[in-house]
C-alpha cells in the first residue's frame, strides 16, 4: 500500500463523516455485548474511538503510518490501542468482534483477503463475530467515478484540483487512478488501486471456508434485505466452534 500524503490524510474525515454506517457499527457491537474489538484498516479512527468504553479493549490496525498518526491526534485515541500493520500484525489475544468498515474489503487482493479472513477466525473466540461492507458489483458504482473534468476545493494547504478515472481491468477488478493537485505549488500527486467487487456468493463462500458461519448479507444500514439492485452488501458472520 502507498501511504498517502498527510495533505490528503487531513480530508479524509471531511470526505468520509460519521454516519449511519457508523451507527451500525456501534449498535452491533453493543447489541453482541462485544467486549474485545479489533478494528482492522481502521483509518484515522473516526469510528474505532467511538467503539471504546467502560470495559472494553478496542484496537485498531492499519497499514497506513501516516493515516495512524492522524488517529492518535485524535480526541479519545488513548482509549484505543494502535498497531501499524495488517492481519497478520494483530495480536493472538482473543476478540468478541473483527471488523472491516469504509469498504476495507475491497481493498486487500485475492489471496491476502483469504489470509485476512483466516487471521481473524484464528484471533475471534467461537461465536464471535466478524463485519464488514462491500459493494454490490451488480449495480457498477465504478462507472460514476470516472471524472468528467477536474473539481477544485479549498484546503488547509490551499485549492486543491481533483480528478479521477475507474477502469474494470479484469472481472471484479476495478483500476482507480485519482489524481490530485495542489494549485498554489502546482503539486500533483497521483495514486493508483485496484479494488476487488466480490459478489454475495463469492464472500459466502470465502467466510465458509475461513470457518465462518450463520452469514447474514444486508442489503442497507437498516438491516433490510440485500436485492440485487442494493448497492452495498453489510456482511456479518460467525466463527464457527473449533
Amino acid at each position: 500500500m502507498v501511504d498517502l500524503d498527510r495533505r490528503l490524510v487531513d480530508l479524509y474525515d471531511e470526505d468520509n463523516p460519521d454516519g449511519p454506517d457508523h451507527d451500525f457499527w456501534r449498535g452491533l457491537a453493543d447489541r453482541i455485548d462485544a467486549r474485545r474489538i479489533v478494528d482492522l484498516g481502521c483509518g484515522t479512527g473516526i469510528l474505532t474511538v467511538t467503539l471504546a468504553g467502560v470495559d472494553r479493549d478496542v484496537l485498531g490496525v492499519d497499514p497506513s503510518a501516516t493515516m495512524l498518526d492522524a488517529a492518535r491526534r485524535r480526541p479519545g485515541s488513548g482509549s484505543v490501542s494502535w498497531v501499524l500493520g495488517d492481519s497478520r500484525d494483530v495480536p493472538g489475544e482473543p476478540r468478541d468482534l473483527a471488523l472491516m468498515t469504509g469498504n476495507v474489503a475491497q481493498h486487500i487482493g485475492d489471496g491476502a483477503w483469504q489470509r485476512t479472513l483466516r487471521d481473524l477466525r484464528s484471533v475471534l473466540v467461537p461465536g464471535g463475530t466478524v463485519a464488514f461492507e462491500s459493494r454490490n458489483p451488480g449495480v457498477r458504482a465504478w462507472e460514476a467515478w470516472t471524472s468528467d473534468g477536474r473539481s477544485t476545493r479549498l484546503t488547509a494547504a490551499g485549492p486543491l484540483e481533483e480528478w479521477s478515472e475507474a477502469t474494470e481491468i479484469a472481472p471484479g477488478v476495478v483500476r482507480l487512478v485519482a489524481s490530485n493537485r495542489f494549485v498554489d505549488t502546482d503539486e500533483t500527486l497521483v495514486y493508483r488501486e485496484d479494488l476487488r467487487f466480490r459478489g454475495h456468493d463469492e464472500l459466502v463462500h470465502d467466510l465458509g471456508v475461513a470457518g465462518f458461519e450463520a452469514v447474514e448479507v444486508f442489503g442497507d444500514w437498516q438491516r433490510g434485505p440485500f436485492r440485487e439492485g442494493s448497492p452495498t452488501m453489510v456482511v456479518v458472520g460467525s466463527a464457527a466452534a473449533d
